[in-house]
């Protein structure tokens, strides 16, 4: 009886459902019907064979009264389609049988492992991939393959099967569906399933199952809805960070409105909704969150547009747009946020030049618009002085796009001179500061050099002065004294 069983699993058909397609266009409130014939091909003569109960899935979108069905018998069904929401697809017409098997010796249901003409790979035979076994039987997994493969069970127990037709088996005590997955190397190739059906009572094998093609179009009768946005629609939101909203939807209309959702042109904004019916003269508070998906440094400094979308089954939509500015914020190529501002990198910027230029007064600077601009051109015609500190970050700012530079020439420059090319912008920063403050430091030393030599000289030329005038006087002395000495 049990070898039988297990044979009857592959050639049985099951119920099938004549006039099975259905497309339907219907309103809220309204319940059409659909009717079918259905038909038990199950053989005579077996425990599976007669169905005492045909009855719809759980959850399906039709109903119709229970009934059993012997083998070879026919019945028209007249089911009512009870969804008030629109639906497309499969919907499953169930035939429960009563099983009596008891603790009956088990069966072995064996499943082949060979291989895929077209990639070489092991796969599992598809004629019995996804298997249906009674309680209590065993899965055998026969490799045929020329490789040793891995058999992973749901539970998380991993088989080992070698090649030349070795088997590994096991016993499927529990009712339900448990997936397997097939293996080699440690890396899955493919994923099938082990129905297990009780031995006792009433029981559904899936195999068995009819099936209908369901296409319903509700149509909701037009409401009236209201918006009132609490803050703001501007948001002013930091590179990896978010921002909180609110608003409130009223329905002033004469009917409810169903099924409200929310939605984005940017995919940046989720909220505390899904699926929301709003009754006549009834308000509902929506809250959302706002994260931009910024990933690079030139997507800062912008403003985005993004729209609201708030839509029903009623047709009613509204939307709303928002303006969403991202301060400039510097992101390194591993997703990090440097804290810079776009006036410390104007700051960073005309410092690492102005200290090429001191070190270099005929360089060149490279544009990032293809151009170029010397150093003479820079600074001799400018009034720009990184030291003063009466010089404000505006003026820095204003300094950078007088010159007709932009940041990103700081990048450029960089990638094209410096020796060290690194993609790590605040690295790139920190190597200008340095940069700058030895230049600047080097020229500190030669000024305070100058000044030594200055003061040295100037004691110098003060002694020649001091003897000079010693010398003067003792000989205007001796002049005097020869004088008088003649006049008498």
């Amino acid at each position: 009886m049990v070898g039988v069983l297990c044979m009857t699993f592959i050639s049985a058909t099951g119920l099938n459902i004549t006039l099975s397609n259905f497309n339907l266009n219907t309103t809220l409130g309204t319940y059409p019907t659909i009717t079918f014939n259905i038909t038990n091909t199950n053989p005579s003569g077996y425990a599976y064979s007669n169905f005492v109960s045909i009855q719809p899935s759980l959850n399906s979108p039709i109903i119709f009264p229970s009934f059993s069905l012997a083998s070879g018998a026919t019945e028209i069904v007249t089911a009512n389609v009870t969804s008030q929401t629109s639906f497309n697809g499969v919907v499953d017409i169930q035939g429960f049988y009563n099983a009596s098997l008891g603790q009956n010796q088990p069966t072995t249901h064996q499943i082949n492992i060979t291989q895929d003409p077209s990639s070489n790979l092991p796969q599992l035979d598809s004629s019995n991939c996804n298997i249906v076994i009674n309680q209590g039987d065993y899965v055998a997994w026969f490799n045929n393959y020329t490789n040793p493969v891995s058999i992973t069970t749901a539970t998380g127990v991993n088989y080992q099967i070698n090649n030349n037709s070795v088997t590994q088996s096991q016993v499927y005590s529990s009712v339900g569906t448990f997936v397997y997955t097939l293996n080699t190397l440690s890396t899955p190739i493919q994923t099938c399933s082990v129905t297990v059906l009780s031995n006792i009572g009433l029981v559904n094998n899936p195999n068995y199952d009819g099936h209908i093609n369901l296409n319903l179009i509700v149509t909701y009768p037009p409401t009236i809805l209201t918006t009132n946005y609490y803050n703001t629609t501007t948001f002013i939101i930091n590179a990896q960070s978010s921002s909180q909203g609110g608003l409130s939807v009223s329905n002033i209309g004469n009917y409810t409105s169903y099924n409200l959702t929310l939605s984005d042109s940017l995919g940046w904004i989720t909220s505390n909704i899904n699926n929301l019916n709003i009754a006549v003269n009834n308000t509902q508070n929506i809250f959302y969150t706002i994260t931009p998906q910024i990933n690079s440094t030139n997507q800062t400094n912008q403003t985005y547009v993004d729209t609201l979308t708030l839509k029903d089954n009623n047709g009613d939509v509204q939307t709303q747009l928002f303006n969403i500015v991202i301060p400039y914020t510097v992101i390194n190529s591993n997703n990090t946020i440097s804290n810079i501002t776009l006036s410390q990198l104007a700051t960073n910027y005309l410092t690492f030049l102005q200290a090429f230029c001191n070190s270099n007064p005929n360089g060149i600077v490279q544009t990032s618009d293809g151009g170029s601009i010397s150093c003479y051109e820079l600074f001799s015609s400018t009034s720009i002085n990184i030291s003063n500190a009466n010089t404000t970050e505006s003026q820095l700012i204003k300094s950078v796009v007088s010159l007709e530079l932009t940041v990103n020439d700081l990048m450029t420059y960089i990638k094209t001179n410096s020796v060290q090319q690194s993609q790590n912008l605040s690295l790139i920063v920190n190597q200008t500061n340095t940069t700058a403050q030895s230049a600047l430091q080097a020229q500190t030393n030669t000024d305070q050099i100058s000044n030594g030599l200055v003061i040295v000289i100037f004691i110098i030329i003060a002694i020649v002065a001091v003897i000079a005038t010693l010398i003067i006087t003792m000989l205007l002395k001796r002049r005097k004294a020869f004088n008088l000495t003649r006049h008498y």
